[in-house]
C-alpha cells in the first residue's frame, strides 16, 4: 500500500512536472517567435522604399551616413538619404502618390519622413523644383531650408538656398505657406517670389512678382520623358494639364508669335504698324493670368 502511494504521489509530480515543463516550452517558441517577427517587421519598415531615382545626369551621389555612393537612374531611395548633385549635374526624385521633385547642379536635398501622413524634406543648399498632385486635405508636404520651413498644397514651385542665411520660394502654381525663423508666416496663392532670411521679417508686401529668371528655369524643368514606371508615366500624363505646365506651352506659343512678327520684312511704315497691333493683339490675349487660384486662409 506505501509503495503503491508513494508511485502514485510520484507519477502526479512527473505529470506536473511534464505539464508545467510543456508549458514553459510553448512560452519560449511564442516569445522567440514573438520577436522575431517584431525583427523582421522593424526590419521591412526600416528598409520601405519611398521614392526613387528616375533621372541622374552628371555627378550625382546618394549619402546614408558615412557611405557615399554614385547615383544610378531607377535606385530605390529610403528616409534618412541625402542626393548631393554636382557641377553641371541634375537628378529627378519621384516620390510615390506625392508628385515630382528636381534637383539642379550643386544641391543638397534630403529625404525625412515619407509616409502615409505626409513627406517631410530638408533642402540644405541649391534649388529644387516641385511638381505636385493635389494633396489631400490631411496630407502634409513639408520642405526645410536653413531659414524658412515650407508647407505645400498641392503646386508647382522652386525652392532655392542660396546660402545659409538666405532662401528664395517662387510660386508657379497653387498655394504655399512660408514660415521663418521668427515665427512669421506668409501664404504665397498666385504666381509672386518671396525672399526668406535668417534674421529679416516676412510679409505679404514682401511678396515680390515672378521673376523672369524664375519662369525660364520652370521651361527649362518642366520637360519630361516617360519611364518604364507606369505610376510614373500617369503622373506624368496628369501634370501636362496643370496651369503651371500649359503656362509655359502658351508663353512659349506667345513668344513664338511675337518673334515671327518682328521677323516679317516691313517695306512700308504701314506694314510696320500692323506688325505692332499684332503684337499688341496677342500679349493681350494672354494677359489673363492661368495660375490665378482662390486664396487659402489656413492650411489645416
Amino acid at each position: 500500500m506505501d509503495h503503491d502511494r508513494i508511485d502514485g504521489r510520484r507519477n502526479v509530480m512527473m505529470d506536473f512536472m511534464m505539464k508545467k515543463g510543456w508549458m514553459a516550452l510553448l512560452v519560449s517558441f511564442a516569445l522567440l517567435a514573438y520577436c522575431g517577427n517584431k525583427e523582421q517587421k522593424a526590419v521591412v519598415e526600416g528598409s520601405a522604399p519611398v521614392a526613387r531615382l528616375t533621372i541622374t545626369k552628371g555627378d550625382v551621389k546618394v549619402v546614408e551616413g558615412e557611405t557615399v555612393r554614385t547615383a544610378a537612374a531607377g535606385q530605390v531611395l529610403t528616409a534618412g538619404q541625402l542626393i548631393r548633385t554636382g557641377a553641371e549635374a541634375m537628378a529627378e526624385i519621384f516620390v510615390k502618390d506625392q508628385g515630382i521633385v528636381r534637383l539642379s547642379a550643386n544641391t543638397e536635398f534630403a529625404l525625412k519622413r515619407v509616409d502615409a501622413e505626409g513627406v517631410e524634406l530638408d533642402q540644405k543648399s541649391g534649388k529644387s523644383t516641385v511638381f505636385l498632385k493635389r494633396l489631400k486635405q490631411d496630407s502634409e508636404f513639408t520642405i526645410n531650408t536653413p531659414t524658412s520651413v515650407a508647407a505645400v498644397r498641392g503646386t508647382s514651385f522652386m525652392v532655392d538656398v542660396k546660402s545659409k542665411t538666405e532662401s528664395t520660394f517662387a510660386l508657379y502654381d497653387g498655394a504655399i505657406e512660408v514660415k521663418n525663423g521668427k515665427g512669421q508666416s506668409v501664404v504665397l496663392d498666385g504666381r509672386g517670389e518671396l525672399s526668406v532670411t535668417d534674421k529679416g521679417d516676412i510679409s505679404k508686401e514682401a511678396i515680390r512678382p515672378l521673376s523672369k529668371e524664375s519662369l525660364e528655369h520652370l521651361k527649362k524643368m518642366a520637360v519630361f520623358q516617360k519611364t518604364q514606371i507606369e505610376e510614373y508615366n500617369s503622373f506624368i500624363d496628369d501634370l501636362k494639364e496643370t496651369d503651371a505646365i500649359k503656362m509655359t506651352r502658351e508663353e512659349g506659343d506667345v513668344n513664338e508669335q511675337v518673334a515671327n512678327i518682328k521677323d516679317r520684312p516691313s517695306s512700308q511704315d504701314n506694314t510696320g504698324k500692323a506688325s505692332t497691333t499684332d503684337e499688341n493683339m496677342i500679349r493681350r490675349n494672354t494677359e489673363k493670368d492661368p495660375l490665378k487660384i482662390q486664396p487659402q486662409k489656413t492650411f489645416k
